[in-house]
């Protein structure tokens, strides 16, 4: 199994394995209630994130592919889990690892014209457009004081290769890069994805409503010599 950066080509195959992924959690299930009569929306609305955290300059997309170490390797790579990570901060070493372009702006704003295209006119037939309107980030609330840090928005892994240690790959990279930069890394997880983050040694920094009904843990993750630095917990209710 190897770690590397996702690339267009990738996309087609990521957002399967995400809609696969993500096809019983409970939040997105609530967000889109129709997936099951339209998978390939549901699917759609996956490849439109992936091609919009691509071009954001901030983000850093991985993704895990199956290589000749695999012990069931059938002989071509097979993409079967992601990760987005992103640098908060304004230091010199926050900004070294922003890339932008005339290009990726002008595909950004692309972009948020078709997803607004999209909503206007319900083109998304899986998605529940009231529900998505109440949801509410809680990222901002709850970490806006954490400051320089490593983000992980995004993670998941193809059902056919869970429990085998490549979610931990994936959260490996960003911990890496926040140990040698001396931040922390943060995240908002769902209850069933607690445990995995606890276990990389991330601790709960607070808690956070998504949407009604809807609470989740807030992790933060420390450099060993810097264990506690960052505060105690806090709880967000954004309803």
């Amino acid at each position: 199994m190897r770690i590397r950066s996702m690339t267009r080509d990738d996309i087609p195959s990521i957002a399967t394995v995400c809609s696969e992924a993500f096809w019983d959690d409970d939040l997105w299930s609530w967000r889109h209630p129709y997936k099951s009569q339209y998978p390939e929306d549901f699917r759609a609305c996956n490849v439109r994130l992936f091609k919009m955290s691509l071009c954001q300059p901030d983000c850093r997309v991985l993704v895990a592919e199956t290589d000749q170490t695999d012990p069931d390797w059938q002989g071509s790579n097979v993409v079967v889990g992601c990760a987005i990570w992103e640098r908060w901060g304004s230091s010199d070493v926050a900004k070294s690892w922003v890339q932008d372009s005339l290009f990726r702006k002008i595909e950004r704003r692309l972009l948020d014209l078709e997803e607004r295209y999209i909503s206007t006119f319900g083109l998304d037939r899986s998605v529940s457009s009231a529900r998505t309107k109440i949801m509410k980030s809680p990222t901002e609330a709850i970490f806006g004081d954490v400051g320089e840090s490593w983000h992980l928005a995004f993670l998941c892994v193809s059902p056919r290769f869970q429990r085998r240690g490549i979610g931990g790959l994936l959260i490996d990279w960003g911990l890496d890069k926040a140990a040698r930069e001396g931040v922390p890394a943060v995240l908002e997880a769902s209850p069933v994805g607690e445990s995995l983050y606890l276990k990389k040694g991330f601790r709960t920094y607070g808690y956070h409503t998504w949407a009604p009904g809807f609470v989740g843990p807030a992790l933060l993750w420390e450099p060993e010599d810097q264990k506690g630095k960052w505060g105690t917990s806090r709880t967000i209710d954004m309803f």
